[in-house]
């Protein structure tokens, strides 16, 4: 791989990384990166989209010198997904043995996941043709209060009004995934908005529902017994337990009659039989919960978990008029971490008056925690990076006082992917520009 230490400070760019930075001229000037992930080769494997009329996405790879990999996908170094069937891919997820997962679906009744080679070839012995195919519809529910989840099957002797089919789906598809199997995790919609339920949905490795999970293959959160009528999907993350992962994920609850946003934010674990954790978290009917005061945080945009299986809340509070950006450290079991700032919220700004972290890592060095966070600065129209001690204090040898911003193109305001490599290197991207930047320590 290309020795990419000739920058001399940590936050400067890479200047072997075409000196920096990349823009994804291929998907189209209304094109923009949706996620990206670096290979074991120095590789960057990049998800992208493109808007407008002419709809489709992008899975393409880049060099660490940052050219298009023209050895990667089809002649042009890039395969191009035109069928509705892919039009609301969200991410991917590359696995051990350098394979990688594209999750999504085209349409509210359906949820997909394509399996690829490390090259770039479709594999075709992933579900069918490559591909695993769920049909909302098709997973079937006794009652619309009943927690409990039946497989659709004439051997059940249940009559068509006792059947209850899924309604379609509504909102943001989540996924996490890893070599033995991948989650999506969505919320659906009963009526005319008189519930919502999160839906967690468990593809095995070959590309099958896992009828091990919950007996079905998935589960419809209800959070019976918790005094919580209504709840939403806001995102998932695997969690490292000893020799297997487990999933844990953030919903919201939904409350119909203040602001819908005013309502406190959950995690829940699922272990890979789809039983829920009544032992994470909290106690009493909070038992099996997390609970996070939507007071501390009006919005959650990411869930991390480290190699340890602590978890992070990333996003911001809203205080005076002005966003301030928040995390907050978890155990392994749910409760306040409290070898992370005390236990308490911690809030920063990227500049005086606005603070909204997008994204987070975090890791290790020398003992001492440390943070690398994103975030957009619109009045600037700048996306920002920066990195914190584990005192929540900027680390100044970090960019300027700890801080790093470049120029961002108009368009969506949430950081696509961060990305922290090996020797502490960050790959960050936004809108249709990659940016690679030094980490380490300053040389």
């Amino acid at each position: 791989m290309v020795d990419q230490h000739q920058a001399k400070r940590p936050g400067d760019l890479n200047p072997v990384f075409n000196n920096g930075k990349v823009t994804l001229d291929h998907t189209g000037a209304d094109g923009y990166l949706v996620w990206l992930e670096l290979t074991a080769q120095g590789n960057i494997l990049v998800l992208s989209r493109r808007s407008g009329v002419q709809q489709g996405y992008y899975l393409s790879r880049f060099t660490p010198q940052g050219t298009l990999d023209t050895s990667f996908g089809d002649t042009k170094g890039f395969f191009l997904f035109e069928d509705p069937v892919f039009l609301d891919l969200d991410q991917f997820h590359q696995l051990d043995d350098g394979s990688f997962l594209v999750t999504g679906g085209g349409h509210a009744d359906q949820l997909s996941i394509t399996r690829f080679h490390a090259h770039g070839a479709l594999d075709t012995a992933y579900g069918v043709g490559g591909h695993a195919i769920v049909r909302v519809s098709d997973l079937n529910i006794e009652g619309r209060k009943d927690p409990r989840i039946l497989v659709s099957s004439p051997d059940l002797g249940l009559t068509t009004d006792q059947q209850k089919r899924l309604p379609p789906k509504s909102a943001t598809v989540y996924s996490a995934a890893d070599s033995l199997g991948a989650y999506l995790v969505f919320t659906v919609t009963w009526g005319d908005f008189e519930q919502l339920n999160a839906v967690v949905v468990r593809i095995d490795g070959s590309g099958e529902l896992d009828r091990a999970f919950n007996k079905t293959g998935y589960v419809v959160e209800t959070l019976a017994g918790s005094g919580i009528t209504y709840n939403v999907a806001r995102q998932a993350v695997l969690q490292t337990r000893g020799q297997q992962s487990e999933l844990v994920i953030l919903v919201q609850e939904a409350l119909k009659i203040v602001d819908p946003l005013e309502g406190n934010y959950f995690m829940l674990r699922y272990d890979v039989t789809g039983q829920r954790h009544f032992d994470f978290g909290g106690c009493g009917n909070d038992q099996g919960l997390v609970r996070i005061d939507w007071q501390d945080f009006f919005i959650v945009y990411s869930l991390w978990a480290g190699e340890d299986g602590a978890l992070k809340v990333i996003g911001s509070t809203f205080d005076d008029d002005n966003f301030i950006g928040a995390v907050r450290g978890y155990t392994d079991q749910g409760k306040q971490d409290l070898s992370f700032y005390g236990g308490q919220l911690l809030l920063t700004e990227i500049e005086p008056g606005y603070g909204n972290w997008h994204r987070g890592i975090f890791y290790t060095e020398k003992g001492e925690t440390r943070m690398v966070l994103s975030g957009p600065i619109p009045s600037r129209r700048l996306i920002g990076i920066a990195r914190l001690l584990g005192d929540g204090q900027f680390d100044k040898n970090f960019g300027e006082d700890g801080k790093a911003a470049f120029d961002r193109s108009a368009g969506p305001t949430t950081t696509s992917h961060i990305q922290l490599l090996s020797d502490k290197d960050i790959i960050l991207g936004d809108r249709n520009d990659i940016w690679w930047l030094k980490g380490g320590e300053p040389q």
